[in-house]
């Protein structure tokens, strides 16, 4: 009896779950089938989450590229040659002496220097940007006004280094301006006396624009530059040696390796040769270096001139203007001298009359 109701019992559910199988409503497959659509929804949630981070994150990164005007008074109103007293200056931070215009393409000049005696392999020595490994004292601006004058005292270990600039007002493309670069020893180092001292003072043209340079010689004998840009049309600088002599001379005439890379241009033409009138060996510039576009030369965009004198000795670098018109004078030598006295001497008074240190002790 037991048996039979057993049986029963079983086939009954059986019958139920081949009836389910058959409607297709399987508990198991059912579970299985929500679970499934269950993670499909959560992969479309979080792809949509995604997206819209990424594009959140993405408009942040538009809004730091945006410029947004500065509605306040600006401190540079006019550029270029709308302030001809300003055109020319010592724009380039980062160097230890150099001069340039304000134009887009600018003349770039600027000084090096090194000690033949103290130059090192690879060229480790040589002055020209201001590196902390170069192990200067101190350098830094006495006067400056921003317009017309400067003066700066570099002290390179025994060595006193100044550079000073002054401009002349003329003609229709900034004017004329000279620099002058002294070497001098410390006082307390007088057995220093006669040590030479090799001074590199460089003309460069940024690249663009129709501008062309140079080397040529002048009346005082040492290798300048003549050229012609369109926001200076044609301009000569020429080289002058003020206060000591000098013992050589030689120029570099190339193509630089990068704006960055001037002092490794100069390293890379430095040449050992024997100077035959003193029986020594000296560093000197290659001369010209220049490479070929197919069969055309190319011309020159860097061009340096070394001078190598012994401590005391002074150079005058002058920059004249095809548009000034007639010069009464040229502003070298006791000209320059007696021009940036009257500056120097105007500055202090202003200076005084400004802050008045010496009346507050």
């Amino acid at each position: 009896m037991a048996r039979q109701r057993r049986s029963q019992v079983e086939n009954k559910i059986d019958k139920s779950t081949n009836s389910s199988s058959s409607n297709g409503s399987n508990p198991v497959k059912q579970i299985k089938t929500k679970t499934g659509l269950l993670s499909y929804w959560k992969v479309i949630m979080g792809c949509i989450c995604l997206a819209i981070a990424i594009f959140v994150g993405y408009l942040g990164y538009l809004e730091t590229r945006v410029n947004t005007p500065y509605d306040d008074r600006k401190m540079v109103v006019s550029s270029g040659l709308d302030k001809p007293e300003r055109f020319w200056g010592s724009y380039r931070p980062g160097l230890y002496f150099g001069l340039k215009s304000r134009d887009p393409y600018s003349l770039l000049t600027g000084l090096m220097w090194y000690f033949p005696k103290r130059l090192r392999p690879g060229g480790d020595g040589i002055r020209h940007w201001c590196e902390q490994s170069d192990g200067l004292e101190k350098y830094g601006w006495l006067q400056h006004d921003g317009s017309t004058f400067g003066i700066q005292e570099i002290q390179d270990g025994p060595f006193i280094i100044t550079t000073s600039f002054v401009k002349r007002l003329g003609g229709s493309h900034g004017g004329d301006w000279t620099a002058r670069v002294s070497v001098n020893y410390k006082t307390e180092y007088a057995n220093l006396i006669d040590e030479e001292v090799s001074l590199l003072w460089y003309t460069a043209l940024e690249e663009g624009g129709q501008n062309y340079i140079k080397p040529s010689n002048f009346a005082s004998k040492l290798t300048g530059v003549r050229g012609e840009t369109s926001g200076l049309g044609e301009f000569s600088i020429k080289l002058f040696n003020y206060t000591g002599s000098v013992n050589h001379e030689s120029y570099l005439s190339t193509n630089y390796l990068g704006l960055d890379l001037l002092k490794e241009t100069v390293i890379s033409s430095l040449r050992l040769v024997n100077d035959k009138t003193k029986k020594q060996k000296r560093i000197v510039l290659a001369g010209d270096i220049l490479g070929q576009d197919g069969t055309v030369k190319r011309s020159p965009n860097f061009i340096a001139t070394q001078v190598t004198g012994s401590v005391p000795f002074s150079i005058d670098v002058v920059f004249e203007s095809g548009s000034f018109g007639t010069r009464q004078n040229t502003l070298a030598g006791d000209i320059y001298t007696k021009t940036l006295s009257w500056h120097s001497t105007r500055f202090s008074q202003r200076f005084e009359d400004t802050f008045g240190l010496k009346t507050k002790g």
